[in-house]
């Protein structure tokens, strides 16, 4: 009869401590909650496009009610923001990796090349929720003005990437780092753009030669330039 009464204290403690745990960790279970939307998000927008995709949808594929969108994050358009403000993170990050680990410019340019955007199952994906911000932003005054702002935000960050880059090799951007920045990133657009409509007229590794064209590691015809090898950026 002690031993019993001892098992059940022991694991009636267990049980309180457990559930103070799960108080404890309301924080982590609404993280988790956040990740799980914005995957489906992810997954729904890409589908569905933003004016196809419902927060109805959306929250089905989480495994949520339409109450954990709207008090995760306000609304479809807010949830729409927060996965593109990810994705530009990812990229942010991926793309500061790339420029830490290689040592030379065409190091640093082939491994773009390889690199894949956001967690989807193809590039084909990924390029069709790219347009649909912005398709979404030039039918919507205030969508614009989002979109402008995190776009302001990546060129400054890939400015500061390229000349710093330049300046750790004794080096100069050929033309002022902003605008260099905007052709690098215009160009990844536009490319990713025209693969979505005629995808044999971009075939794998297109856009690391034309960047390596850009930036000075390779002439048209894909030989390295002058000065490239180990003058490259570190």
């Amino acid at each position: 009869m002690i031993i019993t009464i001892m098992i059940l204290l022991h694991y009636g403690v267990e049980g309180l401590v457990g559930l103070t745990r799960k108080r404890l960790s309301r924080e982590e279970r609404r993280a988790d909650t956040r990740e799980r939307l914005l995957g489906s998000a992810l997954v729904v927008f890409a589908r569905e496009g933003y004016e196809g995709a419902s927060v109805e949808e959306i929250a089905e594929e989480a495994g949520f009610s339409t109450g954990a969108v709207y008090s995760s994050f306000g609304g479809k358009q807010e949830l729409f923001f927060a996965l593109l403000d990810r994705c530009l993170e990812e990229e942010k990050r991926d793309i500061g990796e790339i420029f830490a680990r290689n040592e030379s410019l065409e190091a640093v340019v082939a491994a773009i090349g390889r690199w894949k955007p956001g967690p989807l199952e193809s590039a084909e994906q990924w390029r069709v929720l790219a347009t649909e911000f912005w398709l979404h932003a030039v039918r919507d005054p205030h969508a614009l003005a989002l979109l402008a702002e995190r776009h302001r935000v990546q060129r400054a960050a890939a400015a500061r990437q390229l000349e710093g880059a330049y300046r750790r090799r004794d080096r100069r951007p050929p033309v002022e780092a902003g605008l260099l920045a905007d052709a690098v990133i215009g160009l990844q657009i536009g490319m990713a753009m025209r693969a979505i409509v005629d995808p044999e007229a971009v075939p794998e590794g297109s856009y690391a030669r034309v960047l390596g064209v850009l930036l000075g590691t390779s002439d048209a015809w894909g030989e390295r330039s002058p000065g490239g090898g180990e003058e490259g950026i570190a």
